[in-house]
């Protein structure tokens, strides 16, 4: 088994944020998946919230294999080998060294193994935008504290069963309504609401908006559409609407974030693709 050392991964790194015994970064895979060995991230715990598709983790409540972003908190001591299934993705690392997380785990009951911390998708993609546009100690220290708490076992998403219905309802929908949405999940719109802040400490419409911004960042990281395409493909009634949304929710504008990803690639260039 492959010990790696403190805020260390197997891929690039490009921007970053960092506060006394935590690091944030941005970070693309660059290691074949077939090269990646079993391994434990030292003495830290950690986030990674893999951004692109193709996302291989044994984490409970995970899917086997993503097909949308996903956001995974591995505790100390930690031994997996989650990966990529191809090279070139990208995905925001926050490590936690023991002796920082040991300063907050005894009010938050942590697990100790591997878990889905999906409830902690805004606090993450806040935490991307601060490695893009830059943080100081106090918000990367407030952020790292908002992802353990939806790490802790009695934030974390609880088994909804009709909870599949109503994403794949919001997936699809142009403009969908309450009513509209608690049919097609076979639940009361009072229920779905108090599910959704259950699940995800947010609203249908908020949940539905955080859909939107995921499309749009994809379309950003892989796609060389117009803003104003973007934005139109994504959901959103124009460009300005999306800006506004984008900045609330990653910190930073579409087109600062478009850049750092085109930075991720020109580094990995510049130094041949090694991890």
């Amino acid at each position: 088994m492959l010990h790696l050392a403190a805020a260390r991964f197997f891929g690039s790194r490009s921007c970053a944020v960092a506060a006394p015994g935590i690091e944030a970064a941005l970070r693309q895979a660059t290691i074949p998946p077939d090269r990646v060995a079993e391994h434990c991230h030292g003495e830290d715990a950690h986030f990674v919230l893999a951004l692109d598709p193709g996302y291989v983790t044994a984490a409970r409540d995970a899917p086997v294999v993503s097909a949308e972003p996903v956001l995974i908190f591995n505790p100390l001591q930690t031994v997996h080998r989650d990966r990529y299934v191809g090279p070139g993705c990208h995905f925001l690392a926050v490590s936690i060294a023991r002796a920082r997380l040991s300063e907050w785990s005894a009010d938050l009951d942590l697990p100790r193994e591997p878990v889905l911390a999906h409830g902690g998708m805004v606090a993450a993609r806040r935490m991307l935008g601060h490695c893009i546009a830059g943080a100081d100690r106090f918000a990367v220290e407030c952020e790292t504290l908002a992802l353990l708490q939806f790490a802790a076992p009695g934030r974390r998403d609880r088994h909804l069963p009709w909870m599949p219905r109503a994403l794949a309802f919001l997936r699809d929908a142009k403009m969908p309504t309450v009513n509209t949405l608690a049919a097609a999940a076979g639940v009361h719109p009072v229920h779905l609401g108090r599910g959704f802040r259950q699940a995800f400490g947010c609203t249908p419409s908020s949940y539905l908006q955080r859909l939107r911004l995921e499309r749009a960042a994809a379309r950003l990281r892989r796609t060389d559409l117009s803003l104003a395409g973007i934005a139109d493909a994504s959901g959103f009634s124009d460009q300005s609407h999306m800006t506004r949304a984008f900045r609330a929710a990653y910190r930073t504008t579409p087109a600062r974030y478009r850049a750092a990803f085109r930075q991720v690639r020109s580094v990995q260039d510049a130094c041949g693709g090694a991890g």
